[in-house]
This record gives C-alpha cells, sequence and structure tokens, in this order.
C-alpha cells in the first residue's frame, strides 16, 4: 500500500513548506524525511507527518506518545475543514498507532538552538510540539500545539514569521489582554501565557480551550447570538451616528488606499452611498471578534470558547459578528458566490440589521483589499471582488 505522500497528487508542495517551516524553527538541525531514526535521542527528534484530502498540514511528535492523538482530536475538533476531520480517524483511539502515521520527518541536531528550546526557557520545562501550518493564504502562520514530558498540553504558540503574521500575532496579544480585563459568563477566551521574540519572530503562547462536549450535537447554522452580545456590550462605546464613529474613518482612509483603481472607485463609491443610507440613524458602538466562525470556537457547559482574536476591534457599530459567521458558513457549504452571500444577509433595506449587514460588508471588503497584492492572496481577492459585488447590488451602484 502506498503512503499518503505518494498518492496524494498535491501533497509535494505541502511537505516542502512543513519541511521549510521546520526547517526555520530547528536553525542548527538537519532535515531528513523518510528516516527511521531511534527515539530516546535527545538530538532527533521524529515526527510523523499527518495526511489530509489533498495535502498534508500537520506534523506530531512521536514523543511524548499521547500528544499524537492529542494533537489529531484537537485539530479534528477546531475545524469544519474536511481535510483536518479526516485526522479525527486516526485519533479514535486513545493513541496513534505508529503504523497509522508512517511518513516521517526527522530533525537531527535538534539540541542546537530552536524554536522549542526558547519556548522551554520561557517556560521554564521542557516542551515539545505538534506544528500545523494551515491552508494556503495570505495570513498563513504555524502553530504549535505545546506538550510537557508527558504529553499534557501547555498551550499553543502562534509565530508570527513575516510581517503580516508578525502583525497579526501581536494583535491577537494585545486583543486577549483586553479581553482579559473584563468579566465574562456566556464567552471564554484564551489566556495569554508567554509572548516574545525569536530570531526575528514573534511567538505568542496562549493557554489551550477545551473542544466543547455540546460541539457535535449543536447546529452551527445558528450564530451563539447571547455570546456575541456580550462581547459587543462589554466594551459600550454608546450611541452614535455612523459620520461620528472614528471606525467608519477608518474604513474611508482604507479604501483610498486600495491599490486598483476601478475597485477603490467603486468602493468610495458604496461608502458614499451607504453614508447618505445611514444619515443619523444612531448605532449602537461596542465591540467584535471579527472573525467569528463555527471553526474559530467551540460550546461546552453553556459557554462559547473562542480564539483567534487577531481581528478584534472595539468602537466598531456592535452586531457586525453575526452577519460574519453567517456569511462564512453559507460560503464553507456552497462556495463563494454572490448569491450565496446575499441569501446570507438581511434584505430590509430601512432596518439597522441590513445598515449592520452592509458595514459588515464594508469592513472585510476593506480588510481583503488590504492584502489583496500580497503573496498568497488569491483567496481574500475572491471573496473581496464577491462581498463588494454585493454590496453594490445592495445599494443600487452600478458594478
Amino acid at each position: 500500500m502506498s503512503s499518503p505522500l505518494q498518492s496524494a497528487p498535491d501533497s509535494a508542495l505541502a511537505l516542502v513548506t512543513l519541511v521549510d517551516t521546520l526547517a526555520a524553527l530547528y536553525p542548527d538541525g538537519e532535515i531528513r524525511i523518510g528516516d527511521r531514526a531511534p527515539l530516546g535521542d535527545p538530538s532527533v527528534v521524529s515526527y510523523a507527518v499527518v495526511p489530509g484530502f489533498a495535502d498534508p498540514r500537520l506534523v506530531v511528535p512521536l514523543v511524548p506518545g499521547k500528544a499524537a492523538a492529542r494533537s489529531l482530536r484537537r485539530y479534528s475538533a477546531m475545524s469544519s475543514y474536511r481535510d483536518v476531520l479526516a485526522r479525527g480517524s486516526a485519533a479514535a483511539a486513545t493513541r496513534v498507532s505508529r503504523t497509522v502515521l508512517q511518513d516521517r520527518v526527522v530533525v537531527h541536531g535538534a539540541d542546537g538552538d530552536s524554536l522549542l528550546s526558547h519556548l522551554g526557557a520561557r517556560l521554564g520545562r521542557e516542551v515539545f510540539a505538534s506544528m500545523g501550518i494551515g491552508t494556503p493564504r495570505v495570513n498563513r502562520k504555524p502553530v504549535l500545539q505545546l506538550f510537557d514530558e508527558r504529553g499534557d498540553v501547555l498551550g499553543f504558540a502562534k509565530i508570527g514569521d513575516s510581517l503580516r503574521a508578525i502583525a497579526d500575532v501581536s494583535a491577537e496579544g494585545a486583543a486577549l489582554r483586553r479581553v482579559a480585563t473584563r468579566d465574562w459568563h456566556q464567552l471564554v477566551a484564551p489566556t495569554v501565557i508567554d509572548e516574545s521574540t525569536w530570531r526575528g519572530m514573534v511567538v505568542l503562547v496562549v493557554s489551550a480551550l477545551p473542544a466543547g462536549s455540546d460541539q457535535a450535537r449543536r447546529d452551527v447554522r445558528h450564530p451563539p447570538l447571547a455570546a456575541m452580545d456580550e462581547l459587543a456590550t462589554a466594551f459600550d462605546g454608546g450611541v452614535e451616528v455612523l459620520a461620528r464613529i472614528p471606525w467608519w474613518g477608518r474604513q474611508r482612509a482604507g479604501a483610498e488606499l486600495v491599490t486598483d483603481p476601478d475597485r477603490r472607485a467603486l468602493l468610495e463609491t458604496c461608502l458614499d452611498a451607504l453614508a447618505v443610507r445611514a444619515g443619523r440613524r444612531p448605532l449602537h458602538v461596542g465591540a467584535w471578534h471579527g472573525d467569528w466562525t463555527p471553526w474559530n470556537m467551540a460550546v461546552g457547559r453553556g459557554q462559547v470558547r473562542l480564539w483567534d482574536w487577531e481581528r478584534f476591534e472595539t468602537g466598531v457599530p456592535a452586531g457586525m459578528d453575526r452577519f460574519h459567521y453567517e456569511v462564512n458558513v453559507a460560503t464553507s457549504r456552497h462556495g463563494t458566490r454572490h448569491a450565496t452571500v446575499a441569501a446570507a444577509l438581511p434584505r430590509v433595506t430601512d432596518s439597522t440589521a441590513s445598515l449592520l449587514a452592509e458595514l459588515y460588508l464594508v469592513a472585510v471588503i476593506v480588510r481583503y483589499l488590504s492584502m489583496a497584492d500580497e503573496v498568497g492572496a488569491e483567496h481574500v481577492d475572491i471573496r473581496a471582488t464577491c462581498l463588494l459585488s454585493v454590496l453594490c447590488s445592495r445599494l443600487g451602484v452600478q458594478a
């Protein structure tokens, strides 16, 4: 029987990315693919490559023994993507058989300077890690699940290894510190364990959140509105008209920076039309997570456990998280198409909900277009084009 890496047609590039990322995290080490080095040598670290539907994006340590199974279960619970869900079958037992995960990446000289040795010094104990690289996208960053010598989870480390990733990781650390200043009933967020720099990278270590005992029974089509409201009102900014909310000025400024002249002109026309539509309508000002989706959360014991806070903002029109959630549920099922996005948003033109939906579209369009010229931005460029088309239709702007 051929190995997953041999049979999957798109695996080669993903494997190269995994190996290159490991090499960056072990700069004094030598990376070998397919090696069968003996376990127990502190200078040698062996990882198993976890296959996906199309390509491998996760490596798990063979030592300690419980770490691989726990890592697989965690990644399965944290995402809706089919290839990640497939990993859950490999973790059905308490331990992962080493015959299931046959492909190996081995680091020789792992006892030199490495990210894990840096984290061990910061956390005051020996650290082991699995590593995921996520799907190809402009803001992809390595994420490590950290374990102690017994295989118990210590937390997650997010690695800012590019200008975009550094900005995102730093933003998440700042957001989580702000969130920690509030008392929560519906919502649970990770806490910051450590933040440091290593070889020019920003390294943020956050606590692990349980995957959620109610997750399998939950209908992800329905957003957790009570938790979303709690977040929005925890940073209450009162009531204001759109023109006087500083957030709106930032959207205007972001639109001016769009490099494509046609899309910039179209977006600015939409903003003008939206300002007229908003008029003197009072809007509640609060906070939003900015990327609230089913795969960034879990539910358990009546609470929503929410991660990936790099898009968190305060001083925004309250209520936009709901629309981001519903649009992403729809597009994950039916693809990023105009009709799909349009059907996921309220259509009553004179309602506050409809206005908030249009403000949500502005927020994500400006976000996506700010990344459109970067390497790996094809996905966000497609989404920006689709959402801009929907916004034009809703505002009666000729695209």
